[in-house]
């Protein structure tokens, strides 16, 4: 996984968070209300690395005028990183029921 993806998957990840948190009550279907400011400042923290993440890569690719590709230089991601994806579109596509008060009795 390149660079650029892994900034755009936080920042996509802090983005779902802020919404969930900042945007909606979604949140307390998951969470104690006391929890939402330190949601909404995760989620903060994640947009503002994925997008500092975002511009260093897009100004190291810029930066570099001789045409090689020196990401493909420092060696090989495992497929595996991919799975990293997972939670993002786990909170974006698919929202998980809320908890029961069984399970919260727990």
């Amino acid at each position: 996984m390149s660079r650029v993806t892994q900034s755009l998957v936080l920042t996509l990840l802090g983005g779902a968070v802020l919404w969930i948190s900042g945007f909606s009550t979604t949140y307390l279907n998951y969470v104690k209300p006391g929890f939402r400011p330190f949601l909404v400042g995760a989620g903060a923290v994640l947009v503002v690395l994925g997008a500092a993440g975002l511009f260093t890569g897009r100004r190291h690719d810029h930066g570099h005028g001789d045409g090689h590709d020196h990401e493909r230089d420092h060696g090989h991601g495992h497929g595996v990183a991919w799975l990293l994806c997972l939670p993002v579109f786990a909170i974006l596509l698919i929202a998980p029921p809320a908890l029961g008060s069984f399970a919260a009795a727990q």
